[in-house]
């Protein structure tokens, strides 16, 4: 699974830790403290987090880790953060491990309000100009007076408008309707290199339209689908990202669960298995409510019996949604 982070904004991961006497169980409830928890930013040696992870929901095996954008803006675009998880304390029966998040820099919709400030400053620098803006704008403005009745009068006197001679002659070299009936056929042409066709996999891209009835088959040779009682399946903006912020989140026993990030109708899609390394996914309603954009989509499989749960990713890639033509959905 790919962990990744935005330089300069703050980081969620949610992690879970072994119990010590049986190691492929999660711990339950873990007792955990700051000194458990330690990172190593672009490979310098092991700090402490600046903020303590907790266990949550409360009496759960899941941790919540979070990173500051102080320390997701030290590693950079293209540094390394090495999350190292350890009982300090040895005491506490569990086992940690490392986790390993690359930092990249953030796509244009994913930018802060404070980062497009600093961009947008540091671009008016770079061309010389000091001001925010804001600023350069509110100057502009300050420094325009209103045009007087006669500068109108003055540029409209000025300008030189086409003679009644030179629009008759315009509209004489106009083709007859006669000359348009009689010109020659001429037809569109296409090739399939550019003609894009609705809900289309391409490799491990799954390619939809905003609005659209979406409807497409993932198969992989790396799935094993006989093996897991549910499937599901996520698209989302980043791997960091909840599940219920999701902008499609579909099960095979529980059917449609979110849509653009809101909660969905189960009827309204479904998750069918189709054989042994293939599934379906069918948004049965004209998707509404989603913004067109690059996204990454995950598909999990879940043993729920009997005790513990299992979940495995199994194959993921990117889910593109471009912007729908026709607005209509019915």
């Amino acid at each position: 699974m790919i962990r990744e982070c935005i330089a300069g904004q703050t980081y969620t991961v949610r992690i879970g830790v072994r119990d010590s006497i049986t190691p492929d169980v999660a711990k339950i409830n873990p007792a955990i403290n700051a000194n458990d928890f330690r990172i190593s930013v672009n490979d310098a040696t092991w700090e402490a987090l600046d903020n303590a992870p907790i266990v949550t929901p409360a009496g759960s095996e899941v941790i919540r880790v979070i990173f500051s954008a102080a320390e997701t803006t030290a590693a950079g675009v293209g540094g390394s953060i090495v999350l190292r998880v350890a009982d300090a304390s040895e005491s506490d029966g569990w086992l940690g491990g490392l986790w390993a998040i690359t930092v990249r820099a953030a796509a244009l919709s994913e930018l802060t309000a404070a980062q497009v400030n600093t961009e947008a400053d540091t671009a008016l620098s770079d061309v010389g100009m000091t001001t925010t803006v804001t600023g350069r704008i509110d100057a502009a403005v300050s420094s325009r007076s209103a045009l007087s009745t006669t500068d109108i009068d003055n540029r409209l006197a000025a300008y030189d408008a086409p003679t009644k001679a030179e629009l008759d002659g315009a509209i004489d070299a106009l083709p007859t309707a006669a000359e348009v009936w009689s010109h020659a056929s001429r037809t569109l042409t296409a090739t399939t290199n550019n003609v894009m066709i609705v809900s289309v996999v391409n490799a491990n891209t799954v390619t939809v339209f905003a609005k659209d009835t979406w409807s497409f088959t993932i198969t992989s040779s790396a799935l094993a689908l006989s093996s897991y009682e549910a499937i599901a399946f996520v698209a989302k903006a980043t791997a960091g990202q909840s599940d219920s912020d999701a902008l499609l989140y579909v099960r095979s026993d529980t059917g449609l669960a979110r849509i653009g990030g809101a909660s969905a109708t189960a009827g309204d899609g479904a998750l069918t298995i189709v054989d042994g390394t293939s599934f379906l996914v069918k948004i049965a309603i004209g998707v509404t409510g989603v913004t067109p954009g690059t996204y990454r989509w995950w598909a999990k499989g879940f043993d729920t019996t009997p005790v513990a749960d299992e979940g495995y990713t199994l194959v993921t890639g990117i889910f593109m949604v471009q912007p729908a033509g026709v607005q209509a959905i019915s």
